[in-house]
C-alpha cells in the first residue's frame, strides 16, 4: 500500500468518525517524533512565551513546569526537550458536507477551518504531567488530553467552560477556527504499546445543539462505535510513517546537510531582510526533515510556495509570481525532458544552489561581499561608474536571481529590483 492511498484511507476514517457524530469537523493530531530538536525548541520558546503573557496579564503566578522553563536560557531550556513532546495537525481535516456548499457557517465562505501552508493549526507542546493534572492556560486542549492521558467529552459551552486552557482560546478567537462549543478527543495508541498514546482525533462542533449531547459522551453509542475504528486507524498511521520515509526528501533529493550548516549562522547583527530569509529557509528545511510534504509534486509545490516569499521579502516583482513561473518551468520539463535517460531534476537543484550560495554568503559577510563589489564595480577597466552603490540586500537578489535563473534561463529583464 503506497502512501497516497494510506492517506486517503485515514481521510476517509476521519469522515465515518466524523459522520458517526454528524459534528460539523473531524480531525487528527499526531505526537511528532521527527521534528528536529532546533525547530522543537523554537516550538516550546514561544508557546512559553504565550504563557508567561497570558499570566501576567492576569497577575498570576506562573504554574510548574513552566516557571522552571521560563527562567532558562536557550542552551539550558535545550537539555529539557526530552521532557516534552509536540502535538501537531496532521494530513487534512474533514468537515460537514453542508460547510463546503456554504449552506451551513455561510460567513465561513465554505471553510470552517481558515489555514493556508503559511497559517496552520498551532503546533501544541505537550508538557509533563504532574498528580493533579492541572491545566494551563494557553496549553491547548488537545495537548492538555495527552498530557493528561484523559479522553475528554465536553457536550456545551458550560462543559467547555471547565478547562480555562480552552475557554481562555475560545475567549479570544483564534482566527483559524470558530469558537468550539462541543468537543470530543478520542485518543489513538501505539499498535505495538498499548500504553503509548500516539496522538489523538478531534471532533467538533461550532453550535451548542441539545439534541446531539447525548452522543458527545464516553459512553454514547456513537463514541462505542467510533472507537473500533481506532485501532485500525493507529495502524494506518504508523504505516504511513515507514511509506513516507521511502518518498521523503532526504530520500528523493538529500540536501538536510544544508540544514545543519544553516545552524552555524550567526545572524544576531544582520539585517532584517537577512534574517527572515534565513528563517523561511531554515523552517522549509525543518518541515521537509520530519517529512510533512513527500512525494515529488508535493515538495515541489512547498519548494516553489518558500521561493515565492523568499521572491516576495526580495521585493523582486515581475508580471508572473515567481511561483507561476517555476510551475511552467515544470511542465515543460515534465513533458520534455523526463524521458530523456540520466536527467536530473533541475528545480530542486536550483533551490539547492540557492540555499548553498546562501550559506556560503553569509559566511563570508554580506557586508564585505557588498562592498568588494561595489569597489570592483567602481574600478572596472575602461567603465568606471561611481554612481553604482551595491548594498546588502542587492546581493541577496542578485544570487537570488542567479540560483533560480541559471538553468531555467527565463529573461531576468522581466522582473526589476
Amino acid at each position: 500500500m503506497n502512501a497516497q492511498i494510506i492517506k486517503g484511507t485515514i481521510w476517509e476514517i476521519l469522515e465515518v468518525l466524523r459522520d458517526l457524530y454528524d459534528a460539523d469537523v473531524a480531525a487528527m493530531f499526531l505526537v511528532n517524533e521527527d521534528m528536529d530538536n532546533e525547530e522543537k525548541l523554537d516550538i516550546l520558546e514561544d508557546r512559553l512565551s504565550r504563557i508567561k503573557t497570558i499570566y501576567h496579564e492576569r497577575a498570576t503566578p506562573l504554574p510548574e513546569p513552566v516557571s522552571t522553563y521560563v527562567g532558562l536560557d536557550r542552551s539550558d531550556l535545550q537539555k529539557c526537550l526530552s521532557e516534552i513532546r509536540i502535538l501537531k495537525f496532521c494530513f487534512e481535516e474533514v468537515q460537514h458536507p453542508l460547510i463546503s456548499e456554504g449552506r451551513l457557517y455561510p460567513e465561513r465562505n465554505g471553510k470552517i477551518w481558515n489555514y493556508n501552508y503559511k497559517s496552520r493549526p498551532a503546533k501544541w507542546v505537550v508538557f509533563p504531567n504532574d498528580d493533579k493534572n492541572s491545566p494551563i492556560l494557553f496549553e491547548g486542549l488537545t495537548a492538555y488530553s495527552i498530557k493528561t492521558t484523559k479522553e475528554i467529552f465536553a457536550d456545551s459551552s458550560t462543559a467547555l467552560s471547565r478547562y480555562p486552557s480552552i475557554s481562555h482560546l475560545n475567549a479570544i478567537e483564534m482566527g483559524v477556527t470558530a469558537q468550539c462549543k462541543m468537543v470530543c478527543f478520542l485518543h489513538l495508541k501505539d499498535p505495538d504499546d498499548k500504553k503509548k498514546i500516539i496522538g489523538l482525533v478531534k471532533i467538533e462542533n461550532y453550535q451548542d445543539r441539545p439534541a446531539e449531547r447525548i452522543k458527545f459522551s464516553k459512553d454514547s453509542t456513537q463514541t462505542k462505535e467510533a472507537k473500533q475504528y481506532l485501532p485500525l486507524l493507529a495502524r494506518l498511521v504508523k504505516k504511513s510513517k515507514e511509506r513516507y520515509k521511502e518518498r521523503a526528501y532526504e530520500k528523493l533529493y538529500g540536501g538536510l546537510e544544508f540544514l545543519e550548516v544553516l545552524k552555524t549562522l550567526d545572524l544576531t547583527k544582520a539585517r532584517d531582510l537577512n534574517r527572515e530569509i534565513y528563517r523561511q529557509t531554515r523552517h522549509l528545511l525543518f518541515v521537509l526533515k520530519r517529512n510533512e510534504y513527500v512525494g515529488h509534486d508535493d515538495i515541489f509545490e512547498r519548494v516553489t510556495n518558500y521561493v515565492d516569499d523568499i521572491a516576495s521579502i526580495l521585493k523582486i516583482a515581475g508580471k508572473k509570481s515567481f511561483k507561476e513561473i517555476l510551475e511552467e518551468y515544470k511542465k515543460h520539463e515534465d513533458l520534455i525532458l523526463y524521458g530523456i535517460k540520466g536527467y536530473r531534476d533541475h528545480f530542486i537543484h536550483q533551490f539547492h544552489v540557492f540555499v548553498l550560495g546562501y550559506i556560503i554568503l553569509n559566511k563570508i559577510g554580506l557586508k564585505i561581499v557588498a562592498e568588494s563589489t561595489d569597489q570592483s564595480l567602481r574600478t572596472i577597466q575602461d567603465r568606471p561608474d561611481h554612481k553604482i552603490h551595491i548594498r546588502e540586500d542587492n546581493v541577496l537578489r542578485a544570487w537570488f536571481l542567479t540560483a533560480f535563473y541559471h538553468d531555467a534561463a527565463p529573461t531576468p529583464s522581466s522582473h526589476h529590483f
